[in-house]
């Protein structure tokens, strides 16, 4: 009698066919909403010098250059983020696990510190706390995605981080001593 391979666990949700297509559809609208919103910044670079962007170099000089201000473009990006987080929180309704929530919430995390960086005319430490929150917030997510929450058909795979154990010690000897290292 042959062994069989073991099944993989139920799991309560939709059937395949409608996760596949919710999935196809949320991929072709954040494509949509991607092209959008770079024909906006396009938009907003080739009406730049009607912008009046300009650097005041000294009481009689100023400087004008052709890229819109850094509150236009931070603005426009942060709002083809949140229309894409908007779809990516929809899609989770569609899947069976609570590890899909984790993309959206970081799509939200990134839109918030685009529109925060958006409204900064003048940089103050309130401005510089918040970047340093956001940016906290989105590595603590990022991690959590990586490490607790993984994709189980794709398990990561990072060359940054190291195994608990990678060589034994004559492995370690091995390379040196192929790398030229002596021992």
């Amino acid at each position: 009698m042959v062994a069989s391979e073991p099944s993989k666990p139920y799991e309560p949700g939709y059937p395949q066919w409608l996760v596949d297509a919710a999935r196809w559809v949320k991929a072709v609208l954040q494509m949509l909403v991607g092209i959008y919103t770079l024909f906006w910044l396009v938009r907003a670079f080739v009406l730049s010098p009607s912008m009046h962007n300009c650097a005041v170099m000294n009481s009689r000089e100023q400087f004008c250059y052709a890229i819109p201000p850094a509150t236009v473009a931070f603005q426009i990006v942060a709002d083809g983020l949140a229309a894409a987080t908007v779809i990516q929180l929809a899609f989770t309704l569609f899947t069976p696990g609570p590890d899909e929530a984790l993309d959206p919430v970081m799509l939200a995390i990134a839109t918030a510190l685009l529109f925060q960086l958006g409204k900064v005319d003048h940089f103050r430490w309130e401005d510089g706390l918040a970047v340093i929150l956001y940016s906290v917030a989105l590595g603590a997510l990022f991690v959590v995605r990586t490490f607790i929450a993984p994709d189980e058909d794709k398990p990561p795979k990072l060359w940054w981080w190291f195994p608990r154990f990678p060589y034994q010690r004559s492995d370690v000897a091995e390379h040196r001593k192929d790398a030229g290292l002596g021992l």
